[in-house]
């Protein structure tokens, strides 16, 4: 589990950075910043949470006994369930953003433009100007 998330993260910032470089002078809204970063979060620790789950209920027997106890392995498996829907959920929060960004819908809700400095009128830095008189 812990490699999809590696993987999903990487591809995700590899995208937003893409998605940055096509918006220029924007920066994420609060909006977009607070979906990116749940979303992440959620798939980093549900994807932690279902691979403990996993490995316990692998280690109590669950492949090997599943025909004879049954009983014994639903929590396990409800837990597994309830992780992984959590995992969707969240790759559906951080798509959010991205996915209004590359269809332009209501991308104003997810960015917000930003001020660059600007250079003063008079003259470069490092450079000297030129008075007339």
């Amino acid at each position: 589990m812990m490699i999809w998330t590696i993987i999903i993260v990487g591809f995700t910032a590899i995208l937003l950075d893409m998605l940055k470089t096509k918006m220029g002078n924007a920066d994420f809204s609060n909006l977009g910043r607070g979906l990116l970063t749940a979303g992440l979060t959620m798939w980093t620790a549900a994807a932690l949470a279902l691979g403990y789950v996993m490995s316990y209920a692998g280690y109590n027997g669950l492949i090997r006994r599943w025909d004879a106890y049954p009983v014994q392995f639903l929590p396990y498996m409800d837990a597994m369930t309830y992780l992984a829907v959590a995992m969707a959920a969240s790759f559906v929060m951080f798509a959010i953003p991205i996915l209004g960004t590359l269809l332009p819908i209501k991308t104003s809700a997810f960015w917000v433009s930003t001020e660059s400095a600007s250079l003063p009128s008079t003259s470069l830095p490092g450079t000297m100007a030129k008075h007339d008189k």
